[in-house]
Formats: structure tokens, C-alpha cells, sequence
């Protein structure tokens, strides 16, 4: 049932005792005994050094793992996985032989601590062109600031001498790459000074220093999650362990490239296990599944519906709207505003940049005074921001810019609107919930509605070109098609994938 709980947050009682009766009654008939493909697993021997679980959307991986550390309960066992609150999830349902952490826990006791007073989420290029004196060149400041990170998540030891990405190839001529390979690493070297407070030290930053320290864990066994998803950083700390490894996840919900993950399920392995039987979904849901797979990707592993017979189709009642941008999410939530309906988002508005889009429509009126957001205010004019938009192509500047010149003097009723729809919906059952389809990934959700911001899977003239296709994105609306129990409402762009296929 761990999958139920990422959806928990802000929501009202009446909506968890909802998610947690229908968990029960799903999965019961599972716990009841561990599947033909789940014993297996729990069985092995640790004879390997290297394991991997191909795990489908829902089929129980978590309680596989669960049954695994019960197996082998006289050793000590990590349990590394994704986020704080999947780790304070797993860690009431697994055994007291079994610490779950996330890797930058791990690290912070070794490294980060010593840098609480500078401790920061992220760098702002802005913060950074100020601290090297790059003046308003804010292509340059971002691709130092990409630079540093991109080795901060790699499996390099040494610092690149030419400038590298996370998820692009820096443009430029030699002495320009090597110009911001230079500025990195001075930027580094600030950062990982813990006297020096013009730089701030991010989690990612502490976690290289571990991997430098060429860390060896003290434990028996470890059970590594989301391995399809996972930094370089990462991989190396566990693969230079001496005990044996179970890296588990499903290559097909591989969806954060962009923030310098690899697919380590891909990795040469001393032997693999699959689990394909789904318990969250049904027969249906598991076709549209698989035809996407097998129409975008050629993919001939397919996961198997033995779950609730989901419904598809359109539905009536309270539903999670997946949309594929947090563009999207606001789009819907405006309409929510139009329509004066109570909406909710998973998490909490907090984690989207509404206030920050308020406080950019407050600098493009020239209105400085009210602009609360710190990295906003560091902007001169709003055509200066404007220009670092476009020239560091950080999403969410650019989201705020288009925001901001699509709805123009309307934005602060809407947002203000927003807000109270908002407290509305959360002493009620909401009839809308509104999350991205990336937020989603690893949540079960009832009733689950997809967006139509995303990317088209045909051409013009109807037909599939698998070869123009970014894989990542196929991944995304697999990873949302796979969320539901109870009902799933398609939209315009799987419907049109689906009619060229049959």
C-alpha cells in the first residue's frame, strides 16, 4: 500500500480514509502470499554481487523488497530510495534490521553538516554572475552554474577541463568551453569552503564530496529503488560496495534525463528478475500501456492488468488531473477559478511558482516594492528578466514570462482567487486535483484524468514515426496512463495514438 501515501499529503481525512479503504481492498488478496514472480526474488541467494528487479507500474516491488529484508534478518540492510518521505514511508513497514535513507541523508552526516550556516536548495546564476563578476552575461552564468552541477551529479573525480551539461552539449568555441570549465570550478572550490558564505553549498554539492571520499558503507545488504532514474553520483557509491546489490525499478518510467539521471537497470548484471503483474490497474489500462510501449518504442515487455478492472472513458466525480506541465496545472486551475470550483493540488499550491508568477507581474509593472521574491528582485527591469529567460532557458523564468503576458492585468484576481478555491477545497472532498505528471510518478491514484498538453504521438497526417519520438516523453504519459485503480479518462492525443494502432 506505499504507493497510496505520496497522495496523502494535504489531502482532507475524508479523502484518506477514502485511499486507504481502497488500498485494502485491493491488495489484501495480494499480501495474502507473494506472487509466482515476487518469490523468486525473495528467494535468491546472495551469491550475486549485482541483482536487478525489472519492476512494472504496481506490481508490488516495495513489498517484494519488504519480503526480502524479513528473509534476512540477521543482516544489516540499506534501503536507499528517492525522497525524505518515501523513506519515513518505507522505514514503518520494514523490519528494525533495515535503515531507509535517501543518499544525501547518507552524505550529510559525513559532509554536509559542516555546512549548515550555507546550506541552499540551488544556485541562482544571478547570485553567481555577482560572485565572479561575469556582469549581465547570463548565458554564461548559466552554463557555469550547469557545469558545476553537471560533475556534481557525474562519476567524475577529477573536474572537467571543458564544460559540460546535465542534459545538453554546451555551444561554444574552445576557449569558451574552457572559459566556463575554469569559472566551475572556482565556483566549486568556493562552495565546498565552509568559511566562504558567498556561495552558497547545495545537497548535490555534499554528495560529490562523499563520493570523493570513496565511501564503504557498513552493511550486509543493499536495496537500491528507482534504478531507473538514478544519478551517476549515486550509482558509483553502490557499485563500488563489496555486498551484494538488488537495484530495482522499471526502465520504462524513466523520466528525469534532464536532471543528469541514466537508466542503471541497463548496467551488465550477475543475473535479473521481472515483475510484470500489476495489482493497481486491469486488463485495459495494461493495453493502453503496452501499446504505447510497443507502438513508440518497439518495447516487448509488457506489464500485465491483474488488478482492479479499471474503467476508460470519460467519468463523472472527484479526479487527479495529470497534466505534463506546470503550465498546464495552472491552466486548469484558472479554469477551476472561472468555473468557481474548490481545487486542490497534490502537495499543495506551495510547489508550484504561483506567488512567483505574481511577483513577476509586480516587476513587469515597474511596481518593485512588491516584489517578495528575492532572486525577482535582483532584476533591474522586467526586459532584463526577459532576456535571462531566453538566454539560461530556465523553465520556470520562462513560464513566468509567458504567464505573465498571457493573462496580463488579470493575474492577481486570479491568483488571489486561486487561493481561496483552494482553503475551499481543502475542508471538502475536492472535485479536482490538480498534479504533473512527473509529481505523480510512484503514487496510486482512484481516478485519474490526463491532460491534453501532452506531446502529440503522431504526425499530421495520424501515423506514428517512433523514430521522431523523445523517449522521455513517451515514458511520462506511460508512467501517468499507469496511475489509476478505478477510472481513466484518456486524452486527445492517446486517443488519436490508439485509433492509428487498431
Amino acid at each position: 500500500m506505499s504507493g497510496f501515501y505520496p497522495v496523502f499529503r494535504g489531502k482532507s481525512v475524508a479523502q484518506r480514509n477514502f485511499i486507504v479503504t481502497l488500498s485494502r481492498s485491493i491488495f489484501s488478496r495480494r499480501e495474502i502470499m507473494n506472487s509466482s514472480q515476487q518469490q523468486p526474488i525473495i528467494d535468491s541467494a546472495l551469491d550475486a554481487h549485482l541483482t536487478i528487479v525489472n519492476a512494472g507500474a504496481g506490481t508490488g516491488k516495495t513489498h517484494t523488497l519488504e519480503q526480502k529484508a524479513q528473509r534476512h534478518g540477521d543482516l544489516n540492510i540499506l534501503y536507499l530510495v528517492y525522497n525524505t518521505s518515501m523513506a519515513a514511508e518505507t522505514a514503518q513497514r520494514f523490519p528494525p534490521n533495515v535503515t531507509c535513507m535517501t543518499f544525501h541523508k547518507m552524505a550529510y552526516a559525513r559532509f554536509g553538516a559542516r555546512y549548515w550556516k550555507k546550506l541552499t536548495d540551488a544556485l541562482r546564476v544571478t547570485d553567481v554572475m555577482r560572485v565572479l563578476g561575469l556582469d549581465d552575461d547570463f548565458r554564461l552564468g548559466r552554463d557555469v552554474v550547469d557545469c558545476l552541477m553537471a560533475y556534481c551529479a557525474s562519476d567524475l573525480i577529477d573536474f572537467p577541463v571543458r564544460a559540460i551539461a546535465p542534459d545538453r552539449t554546451v555551444a561554444g568555441d574552445e576557449p569558451y568551453l574552457k572559459r566556463v570549465a575554469v569559472l566551475a570550478r572556482d565556483l566549486w572550490s568556493k562552495m565546498c569552503n565552509p568559511r566562504s558564505m558567498d556561495v552558497g553549498m547545495v545537497h548535490d554539492g555534499y554528495l560529490k564530496l562523499f563520493h570523493l571520499s570513496r565511501p564503504k558503507l557498513p552493511y550486509g545488504l543493499i536495496l537500491l529503488d528507482e534504478g531507473q532514474d538514478i544519478n551517476p553520483v549515486m550509482l558509483a557509491i553502490v557499485l563500488a560496495q563489496d555486498c551484494p546489490i538488488y537495484l530495482v525499478g522499471d526502465p520504462n518510467q524513466s523520466i528525469y534525463r534532464f536532471r543528469a539521471c541514466v537508466n542503471a537497470l541497463a548496467i551488465p548484471a550477475d543475473r535479473s528478475f521481472d515483475l510484470s503483474d500489476s495489482f493497481r490497474f486491469g486488463p485495459r489500462v495494461a493495453d493502453i500501456a503496452n501499446s504505447i510501449l510497443a507502438g513508440c518504442k518497439g518495447a516487448s515487455r509488457a506489464v500485465v492488468g491483474a488488478g482492479f478492472d479499471t474503467e476508460v472513458g470519460r467519468f463523472q466525480g472527484p479526479r487527479y488531473v495529470l497534466c505534463r506541465t506546470k503550465a498546464g496545472v495552472f491552466r486548469r486551475a484558472v479554469q477551476a477559478v472561472e468555473n468557481n470550483q474548490p481545487v486542490a493540488f497534490v502537495g499543495g499550491s506551495r510547489r508550484y511558482p504561483f506567488a512567483r508568477m505574481l511577483d513577476a507581474y509586480y516587476l513587469r509593472c515597474s511596481e518593485d516594492d512588491r516584489v517578495r521574491d528575492a532572486f525577482l528582485r535582483g532584476f533591474r527591469t522586467w526586459g532584463q528578466f526577459e532576456q535571462y529567460a531566453e538566454d539560461t532557458s530556465d523553465a520556470d523564468a520562462r513560464l513566468m514570462v509567458r504567464t505573465v503576458g498571457e493573462y496580463g492585468d488579470r493575474l492577481p484576481r486570479l491568483i488571489d482567487a486561486l487561493s481561496r478555491l483552494e482553503r475551499a477545497a481543502g475542508s471538502q472532498e475536492a472535485a479536482l486535483t490538480l498534479t504533473t505528471a512527473h509529481q505523480s510518478k510512484g503514487m496510486t491514484l482512484p481516478r485519474v484524468e490526463l491532460d491534453n498538453d501532452f506531446l502529440d504521438l503522431t504526425d499530421e497526417d495520424g501515423r506514428i514515426e517512433p523514430q521522431s519520438l523523445d523517449e522521455q516523453e513517451v515514458n511520462l504519459l506511460y508512467v501517468s496512463v499507469t496511475r489509476p485503480v478505478m477510472n481513466l479518462e484518456i486524452n486527445t492525443q492517446l486517443r488519436e495514438f490508439l485509433a492509428a494502432v487498431t
